[in-house]
């Protein structure tokens, strides 16, 4: 059975005026991906020098406003992931050398989920990930005893840096797939 609900005028021009103002801020997924583009875009044509503070204020608002267009497609179902994909590739082999390995790539099809998840990289993650990278692949400074970098605060192991990157939501945020 329907029930009739009687409105003012005014309470009409209202629930009007709230449903517009919901659908304007509303945007759409391919919108979203399309401004983290043109944000990326912006940012990489940039010219400025580091110690203008008021240039690098401007492109890291910038970079804050495409991290954010790329989240809001995400969370919104898109398949967009600009800073790449990480999964756990482990060797079940029996062999003496453990094989197992964090695999990076753009595509999710080339990323393996062997129960540990797939995981979206963020801006953070990303640099992390290749900066620990370089670090590790340095190898061990035997004269002081250490990795170098990241590979000696993380670990220079890749689970290491796996555990790092996957339990923290700002550097790598899991995916639904």
């Amino acid at each position: 059975m329907k029930q009739r609900i009687r409105l003012t005028e005014g309470q009409l021009n209202r629930v009007i005026k709230e449903s517009v103002k919901r659908v304007l801020n509303e945007i759409s997924v391919d919108t979203a991906i399309s401004a983290h583009k043109r944000a990326q875009r912006d940012m990489d044509n940039a010219e400025f020098r580091w110690d203008d503070y008021d240039a690098a204020d401007k492109y890291e608002k910038r970079q804050r406003q495409a991290d954010t267009f790329a989240k809001y497609a995400q969370d919104n179902g898109a398949q967009y992931y600009p800073y790449g994909l990480i999964g756990w590739y482990q060797d079940d082999s029996d062999g003496v050398f453990d094989h197992s390995e964090v695999v990076f790539s753009d595509s999710i099809d080339d990323v393996p989920d062997d129960g540990y998840g797939i995981y979206a990289l963020t801006r953070e993650g990303k640099d992390t990930y290749e900066q620990w990278k370089e670090d590790a692949s340095a190898g061990y400074d035997l004269c002081n005893g250490r990795a170098k970098g990241l590979a000696r605060s993380i670990g220079s192991s890749e689970w290491k840096i796996w555990d790092y990157l996957t339990s923290d939501s700002s550097l790598a945020r899991k995916i639904q797939y």
